[in-house]
């Protein structure tokens, strides 16, 4: 077999698994191997080495008693991650024509991800500032307005290993990095907290400012952040009309996900 043959056929196992995954998933409850590979439409014996996979992997799981098989916990927390995040983007759809349209400022939505806080929506103002971020950018962790909101609510058990990569990444002549340290992280968290958002000065990218709200659930975790960035000096301050704005709308958001006020 040449490499091409191994990656399609790499490929096709994964299309195979999910394919099973999915086929369990359409059935109510816990059932029998021949029912899922009748569905899933392959031989018993094949079925069976792929869900031995899938239980090895959390997404299934087998029942002792009846050996029929069920989704495990970890299809449970993808489902409910994927609701989360398809509510979540639902409901900002309408915060983000709000803040776009009220302040004249772009707006964005951003992620949590594995490289950090990722954009999934953007809604450019009517002026739009020449910058190199698009939906599916990353943005950095600590200077950006929405890397500093994620790394202020998430574990820090999340954001540890980006927080190392990024200290460590800091240029040896940086011009006195506002967060350098964990101390200064730390301090940046707490006014963070009190205030409700988080703001830069030309961090990310001089002549250009950001402001930053977080959306929670009803377990008080952080789903997203909604952000505006405007040239310096269009944001005002922490307690300027925009960042009012920001903060309401966020809540309002977080509101519709279950998230109680205080």
């Amino acid at each position: 077999m040449d490499v091409e043959e191994k990656k399609r056929s790499g490929v096709q196992s994964i299309d195979v698994g999910l394919r099973i995954l999915m086929s369990l998933a359409e059935f109510p409850g816990p059932v029998a191997l021949k029912d899922i590979s009748a569905r899933a439409e392959m031989s018993p014996s094949r079925c069976h080495r792929y869900l031995v996979s899938l239980i090895r992997g959390g997404l299934a799981v087998q029942e002792p008693d009846t050996g029929h098989y069920n989704l495990g916990t970890g299809a449970l927390k993808l489902g409910l991650a994927a609701l989360r995040r398809l509510d979540v983007m639902h409901f900002s759809v309408e915060a983000l024509k709000t803040l776009q349209r009220q302040t004249g400022h772009t707006a964005m939505m951003t992620v949590w991800s594995d490289s950090g806080p990722t954009i999934v929506r953007m809604l450019e103002s009517d002026a739009p500032i020449i910058v190199n971020i698009r939906i599916g950018s990353t943005l950095p962790l600590l200077t950006s307005a929405s890397g500093q909101v994620f790394l202020s609510y998430l574990p820090r058990l999340a954001t540890q290993p980006l927080v190392d990569l990024a200290l460590a990444n800091i240029p040896a002549g940086a011009a006195n990095p506002k967060l350098h340290d964990e101390a200064s992280i730390n301090t940046m968290i707490t006014e963070v907290r009190a205030s409700g958002l988080s703001r830069i000065k030309g961090d990310l990218l001089p002549g250009l400012e950001a402001i930053c709200a977080p959306i929670f659930d009803s377990q008080d975790d952080i789903l997203a952040g909604l952000a505006l960035l405007a040239p310096s000096g269009g944001l005002a301050d922490d307690q300027g009309e925009a960042a009012q704005l920001l903060r309401s709308v966020a809540q309002e958001v977080s509101n519709k996900m279950g998230h109680e006020n205080g």
